[in-house]
């Protein structure tokens, strides 16, 4: 470990909570999985959490799941303001209480996406096991970037996005704060250097004529799964569309089945209509399990004549698994139900 790595874990072994920021490369995973095995050998009951799916599966073997999951706050629709009284009340969020009873330590990975409104949330959760203390005195570590990837914006159910350092608990809630600078990901010096000006948005003529270096022709072969971006949803699923038309096979057709209040049923992720083939790459839109994220990626491998959900083998997760039809909600906080059912 280097000197900034190595200061990371020792506050945290002196029982101090620790913000833990460091651009990409840095070794901030590296530095989470030496905290949790540091913490373990002296009896501490540690759980790595991240802000989405994807990004607990970097963590092998250690069992992280989401901060969302792990403390019962599920998609933010109940806010800080109830969702303890949910939790405390809601037999089903029984495995919530014993989480929050029997961990000392909580790592959440990932920050830069949590918000203002996650942040208060999580602390009432844990506020449960000691409603003197902020994080009812659990031991709280936050681990990012806050130059990465922003909270996203939930407005039916208040949500304005904001970061989480907005909140009023969040510097009296980390006044140990360690920014690890040495990239260790990488030694080139002009791509370091590159990297990190396009992260901070202010590019030196340097960088910029070694990013013009790097323009090149790229031998793509016809049929390869090679990565689209495009800017709205919109253009993605067109070009989705026509893939899959392309594509060798029959098309199956899955409908969903649509309740409540239609001008909602747009916010919701999940199609009304999915086309799919066997053989044809898919991504999940929800959490079905700590292994099968949302964001995972698969392919089909089979799909039943008689209707049923199609089966998807997931290579990262090395998993196959017959997916069941989902339900997607819209709930509405003053109304107390839900007004969107797919």
């Amino acid at each position: 470990m280097n000197i900034g790595q190595k200061k990371a874990v020792d506050i945290v072994i002196e029982g101090h909570n620790l913000l833990l920021l460091g651009s990409a490369g840095t070794g901030k995973s590296f530095v989470i999985n030496e905290i949790a095995k540091s913490l373990k050998k002296i009896g501490k009951n540690v759980q790595i959490t991240c802000s989405t799916g994807i990004a607990c599966s970097v963590y092998k073997g250690v069992n992280a799941c989401t901060i969302h999951q792990f403390t019962g706050i599920s998609d933010g629709r109940y806010g800080p303001d109830r969702i303890t009284d949910v939790i405390k009340n809601n037999p089903k969020h029984k495995h919530v209480l014993k989480n929050i009873y029997n961990v000392d330590t909580i790592i959440v990975d990932e920050c830069s996406m949590i918000s203002q409104q996650v942040f208060d949330s999580v602390n009432n959760v844990c506020k449960i096991k000691d409603p003197s203390r902020d994080f009812g005195g659990i031991q709280i570590i936050f681990c990012g970037d806050f130059l990465q990837l922003p909270p996203v914006a939930s407005p039916s159910y208040g949500d304005e996005g904001k970061y989480c350092f907005e909140s009023d608990n969040f510097k009296k809630t980390f006044p140990h704060r360690v920014i690890l600078t040495e990239i260790v990901r990488q030694s080139e010096e002009q791509f370091i250097t590159a990297i990190n000006e396009v992260c901070n948005g202010v590019i030196s003529l340097e960088s910029e004529n070694f990013i013009s270096k790097l323009n090149r022709h790229l031998d793509v072969q016809a049929g390869s799964r090679t990565v689209k971006l495009f800017a709205k949803n919109d253009l993605a699923d067109d070009y989705n569309r026509k893939c899959l038309l392309e594509f060798p096979g029959n098309v199956y057709e899955f409908k969903s089945t649509d309740q409540g209040l239609a001008k909602k049923m747009s916010t919701i992720s999940a199609p009304h209509v999915l086309w799919l083939k066997v053989g044809c790459p898919v991504i999940l839109l929800r959490n079905l399990s700590d292994k099968l994220v949302n964001g995972l990626q698969g392919y089909v491998k089979d799909i039943p004549d008689d209707g049923s959900g199609p089966t998807v083998h997931f290579p990262t997760a090395n998993m196959t698994k017959r997916i069941p039809k989902v339900k997607f909600t819209v709930y509405s906080p003053r109304l107390n139900t839900d007004i969107a059912v797919r």
